[in-house]
């Protein structure tokens, strides 16, 4: 009976596995048909028949992506991309994508005027997997380019169905990051990053090594504001974005202003950490 009942454990988690990964590897297919729409046809289309009807784009500022997709003529340009790292929710419901970008002024051109990192929120609709964020950041080619991978398994021990006690975690968790971050500048990241944290600048390569970020803080302190626009939690996965002002010669110029993402994840101790941090600054 005990072996019986063992198997059955086992193949019941197994189970729940597979169905993950499954969900996870639809979330990259659903990335790749977006990429694959804008080079077969042309990007306006590919973000039309991607992004949410609620869907964010950032133009500089945050606003409706199909509104502003809609607004915006056919042309020769090319836009293309791909997916080097996606992570879902434990609910299976809400999900990020990020990989490096693209820009040609010409369908035909061989060389890219413009290269970065976009990072795309999906989240589950009746229609399946669609876009309800997307934003990136710049930088001059570095050359290398990183091998797809899923982040590991959700690590909590159970998931909150409770939405408004899980979006109040988030958003303390968000406010504690905010508040640390004015008094004591980017030293306050160490605190609240994951192991496996991703970095994003504009102008700079992705920071995909914790221990590099921390070693190349800056020793005098930047005080960047931040103020909220949206969060959004699902299960143990939430983001929040919103607006970023700062005075610095260190990380900014004199005065910048820009938009900010922050990707959270419940860790096992049942608290949030920071597992994508993007600040693109505007010229």
């Amino acid at each position: 009976m005990k072996k019986t009942i063992s198997l059955l454990w086992f193949f019941s988690v197994f189970a729940a596995c597979a169905q993950e990964a499954g969900t996870l590897q639809s979330l990259v297919e659903a990335e790749k048909a977006f990429a694959a729409t804008s080079a077969a046809r042309n990007t306006r289309d590919a973000f039309l028949a991607y992004l949410s009807d609620s869907g964010i784009i950032f133009r500089p500022g945050p606003v409706n992506g199909k509104q502003a997709w809609e607004k915006t003529p056919v042309n020769e340009h090319l836009l293309s991309w791909e997916p080097v790292v996606a992570g879902i929710s434990a609910t299976g419901d809400l999900g990020y994508t990020t990989g490096p970008w693209e820009f040609r002024n010409l369908r035909t051109d061989t060389n890219a005027v413009a290269t970065g990192y976009f990072v795309s929120i999906w989240k589950k609709e009746h229609a399946g997997w669609r876009v309800a964020l997307d934003i990136g950041i710049s930088f001059p080619n570095p050359g290398a380019k990183e091998q797809l991978q899923l982040t590991d398994r959700p690590k909590t021990n159970e998931v909150s169905t409770d939405q408004q006690a899980s979006i109040r975690d988030l958003l303390a968790s968000e406010n504690s990051f905010i508040q640390r971050t004015a008094k004591e500048g980017v030293k306050s990241y160490a605190d609240f990053l994951d192991a496996h944290a991703r970095i994003y600048r504009g102008g700079k390569p992705p920071v995909i090594n914790v221990a590099q970020w921390q070693d190349t803080l800056p020793t005098g302190k930047t005080l960047p504001v931040f103020v909220i626009t949206s969060a959004v939690v699902s299960g143990d996965l939430g983001y929040v974005y919103g607006r970023t002002t700062a005075n610095s010669k260190v990380e900014f110029k004199t005065t910048v202003s820009g938009n900010y993402l922050r990707i959270w994840r419940r860790m096992q101790d049942g608290k949030f950490k920071i597992v994508l941090d993007l600040l693109d600054t505007e010229e």
